[in-house]
This record gives C-alpha cells, structure tokens and sequence, in this order.
C-alpha cells in the first residue's frame, strides 16, 4: 500500500510551493484531492453508464477531462483556477448528468429526481468556502454564484434543454416547500461556514502568535548562529593567520641557522636553494652588488634551478633590466605576467615562462647590498611576501659583515705578508749590519795593526838617526 499513499502525496502536493502562505498550500492540496476523488466517481459512473442499454457517457466522460486538468494547472501555478473549476466540476457533473438522465429516461422520473439534485446542488456552495480563503472574496464569490445559481434557476435550466416538468406529471406545488428547504440549508451552511471561519480565525491568531514567536526564537538563534559563524570565521582567520605568522618565524628561523653555519664556501648558493624550497617555488638567483669601481654591478652569486647557460656568472650594471632597476630605485617588484624573453624555468618537460617573479631588494641602512629573484608558476601570497620582506634586512646585513669579514681577511693577508716582508728585510739588514760590524772590527784590527807597524817603524827610524854620528 506504500506505493497508493506515495501516489496520493504525489498528486496532493502538485502545485504547492514553499512560498504559499499555509492556509494556501491547505487549499491548494485539498484542490487536488477533492478533483482525485471527483475523478474516481466520475470513471465509477462512467462505467456503470456503460453497462445499461442507452447509455450516454459524455457527461461523466466530458467531468473526466475537466478535473484531470486540475493536476495540471496546479502544476504551473494556476491555483486560483484549478481551486475555482474543483468547486464548480461537480455541480456541472450533476447538471449533466441530471438532464442527460430526464431526456433519455423521462418515464423512470420523479419528484426526487427534481428534489434531491436541487439540494445537493445548493449544498455544493461548501465546496468554494472550503477551497478559498475569506481573504480571497472575489473568487469565494464568483464559486459560490454557480452552486446558488443552479438551486435557484433549476426550472431554467429545465427549460433551456426544453425539460417541461408539466409533461414528466411534476407538480408545482413543491417549489414553495423545496425553496423554504433550500433557503435553511443555505443558512445552516452560512452559519456551519460562519462559525468555523471564527473558529478557524481564532486558531490562525493563536497560530500566528505560535509562528511569531517560532519565529522570534527562530531570528534569534539565526543572529546567534551568525554571531557563532562570524566568531568561527573570524577564528578560522586568526589560525590562518596564526599559522602563517608560524610559518614565516619559522622560515626565518631556519635560515639564521643557515646563515650562521656560513663556514662553506658556497653559502649564497646554500641560501637561495633554502628559500626556493621553503617558498615551493621553481627557480630563484642570490645577485651580490659591487660597488668596488665607478660603476655598481650586481654579480650573481647563487641560484636554483637555473638553465646551464644560468650557471655561469652573470654581471648586470646599475640601471640595466628589471634588476638594476630595483637596485637604483630599493624597491621591491613583484610582477605577475612576465615577459616571455624576460625569463625561463627549465624542466625535465622543457623550459616555460613563469606566471609570478619578484625582485627583493637586500637593503641596510638604505644601501641595497644585494637581490633575490625568484620566479614561479604560482601566484606568490602575501605571507610568502612578509617573509622575504623580513628576511630581507638580515641577508644585507649578512652581505655586508662577509664582505667587511673578506676585506679584513685581505687587509690581514695583506699586512701578514708586509710583516713578512718587513722581517725577511729585517733579517737581512741584521745580516747586512753584522757583515758591516765583522768588516769595521777587520779594518779596526788592520787599522791597529798598521798603526803598531808604523810606529815600529818610526822607532826603527829615529834609533838610526840617533846612531849615525854627528
């Protein structure tokens, strides 16, 4: 039986949407039930119409067709009308059928057959007052015109498919009793009606008060569901940005370390390669400035991932390029649609222009020491950005102390080896001193020598003198 009641909600829900007020979707539903139900005894009719001899089935055929359409027009929103032609539908069927009835069967006729269908078309006024709304007067009140109309013109109708009651023995005196009939049940159904409508009023008010407040609770727990979303939102971005402050500290901290072990030859290599791989990026260069003659050159000292031809050392003057642009001008470029002859990344899939590059300037004391460039197939995000942009003051300050490190190397080598000198010259002077001390005290003893010969010498002389006689 899963598959009737499926059904049964299937057609009931045809034409009911989320927008409709509640007392609409009711109507709307009902619409569609009441013409199921209008449908299923006018084919119950049409059969039994078939087994008699005579049968006319054009009545019950003709209301077959006519509530199968209120499926469809409430399935494209034309509630009103379908609501409108359910209310009217079986006061049709029974016109129809009444009349086709008389002309074919005039003999089988009596008086019930004029009492009964009368009433039972006055007290179809309840089918409109069940499918409209009070707040819906003009369609309440055009529905209601038929079902009234038809208790109160029936001769007419008669008349019109040229019935005459006189001929089928129907005597007139009924009409006074039948019209005080119709009249109380037209009143017992105003007052049912009536009465109910309070009834349905006083519920709807205690409904409304229930849906506001349903919805007040609803409103707050919607503002607190925001205030609970928002407060997430804003959690989700302190850890975003809790992590990316992590991330960037962390990086820092790797490459101090990087830097302070610096005792390998190759260290601006060493750094680049650090921070291509902290980045994710594909390619990167560690360019070193000289300022040592009249023109300033930026000589590339390390990079990653470079094509062979990069390898080689590469000397770009002040102002040449985007390079010795962001030396002169100390600021940072970040340009994210590269120029196809500007740069390649070269891979095992052949070499590609890159979709980001940026040129870090490694400032100190508002002297560019050096430049990173680093050049990738992803945008660079800006916490990638902080991170060069805090890197970057340590790199020139590390540029700077290796360079005054390697000047003050070469002053020590330079003056070591004029110490050497001095004393391979001093060396040779104490030589050159003690060679001239060695030949003065030789000329001292020659000297004395002579000295002590001549004095013999003049002994010898004045002893000659003083012998030969006078």
């Amino acid at each position: 039986m899963n598959w009737l009641r499926n059904f049964w909600n299937y057609i009931s829900l045809a034409g009911v949407t989320d927008g409709m007020a509640f007392p609409i979707q009711k109507r709307v539903m009902l619409s569609n039930q009441f013409a199921l139900v209008i449908g299923i005894i006018a084919i119950s009719f049409t059969i039994i119409l078939l087994s008699g001899p005579g049968a006319n089935v054009a009545p019950t055929f003709t209301m077959l067709v006519l509530v199968s359409s209120i499926y469809f027009l409430n399935k494209n929103g034309y509630t009103k009308v379908s609501r409108f032609l359910v209310s009217i539908a079986p006061l049709l069927g029974l016109i129809f059928l009444n009349i086709s009835i008389k002309l074919n069967s005039p003999d089988n006729i009596g008086m019930v057959h004029y009492v009964s269908p009368r009433m039972l078309m006055v007290s179809l006024i309840a089918l409109p007052m069940t499918l409209f709304t009070f707040d819906e007067k003009k369609s309440l009140f055009l529905a209601l015109i038929f079902p009234l109309g038809a208790g109160f013109f029936f001769e007419d109708i008669h008349d019109l498919f040229g019935i005459s009651s006189e001929e089928l023995g129907i005597d007139d005196e009924y009409q006074s009793t039948v019209a005080e009939d119709m009249i109380l049940l037209i009143v017992l159904q105003l007052g049912t009606f009536l009465f109910l409508l309070n009834l349905n009023k006083q519920y709807e008010k205690i409904n409304d008060n229930l849906l506001k407040d349903a919805a007040e609770k609803n409103s707050n727990l919607h503002r607190n569901e925001e205030t609970l979303k928002k407060s997430l939102e804003e959690l989700e971005v302190a850890r975003q940005e809790d992590e990316r402050r992590n991330w960037v500290t962390k990086g820092i901290a790797e490459l101090s370390q990087t830097l302070r072990d610096n005792d390998y030859e190759d260290i601006y290599s060493g750094v680049i390669t650090d921070i291509v791989k902290y980045l994710e990026v594909n390619q990167g260069g560690f360019y070193v400035a000289d300022a040592s003659e009249e023109i300033v050159s930026l000589h590339l000292k390390g990079c990653y991932a470079y094509g062979r031809k990069k390898f080689v050392e590469q000397n770009i003057e002040e102002g040449e390029g985007l390079l010795g642009q962001c030396y002169l001008e100390g600021t940072f470029i970040h340009l994210t649609e590269v120029p196809n002859d500007y740069i390649e990344i070269t891979s095992g899939l052949g070499e590609a222009t890159p979709s980001s590059l940026i040129l870090m300037p490694l400032k100190v004391n508002n002297k560019v020491e050096g430049i990173i460039e680093l050049a990738s197939f992803d945008v660079f995000e800006n916490h990638h950005i902080d991170y060069l942009e805090k890197i970057a003051e340590s790199l020139a300050v590390f540029i700077a102390n290796k360079r005054t490190t390697e000047q003050t190397k070469k002053l020590l080598e330079e003056t070591e080896s004029a110490t050497q000198t001095l004393r391979s010259q001093e060396t040779e002077l104490r030589n050159s001193f003690e060679e001239l001390q060695a030949t003065k005290e030789e000329m001292e003893h020659k000297e004395k020598f002579y000295l002590e010969k001549i004095e013999q010498l003049e002994l010898k002389i004045n002893q000659s003198n003083s012998e030969k006689p006078a």
